[in-house]
């Protein structure tokens, strides 16, 4: 199975079934802020700097289109953290079904 890299935005703990990182994860629910991790979303309003040990930046408007279990989330933020790495805040959508639910999310 694959598995989403991210963090329940309230306490921060991994996402995932239980024990899925030792006992450090802990499945999401529907309604639930959350942070997910993605590569490959483009440029952001900070110019990325050839060479910079560190990068940052805001993904300009529209935000990414994410879906849940074919759900559209609501997302709050979209922005570099990191070089290639990109942090997506949003809330899960409250009518999204238990279980493991296929993510996908486009930009652009």
């Amino acid at each position: 199975m694959h598995y989403v890299y991210g963090t329940h935005a309230a306490d921060g703990n991994l996402i995932g079934r239980p024990g899925l990182f030792l006992n450090a994860s802990a499945p999401v629910k529907p309604g639930e802020n959350i942070y997910v991790l993605v590569n490959g979303l483009g440029t952001t309003d900070v110019p990325v700097v050839s060479g910079a040990l560190s990068q940052t930046g805001n993904l300009s408007a529209p935000f990414p289109v994410v879906r849940i279990g074919g759900i559209p989330a609501t997302v709050h933020s979209a922005g570099l953290l990191g070089i290639g790495t990109y942090m997506i805040q949003l809330t899960v959508p409250g009518n999204a079904p238990d279980g493991d639910l296929l993510l996908s999310a486009t930009y652009n």
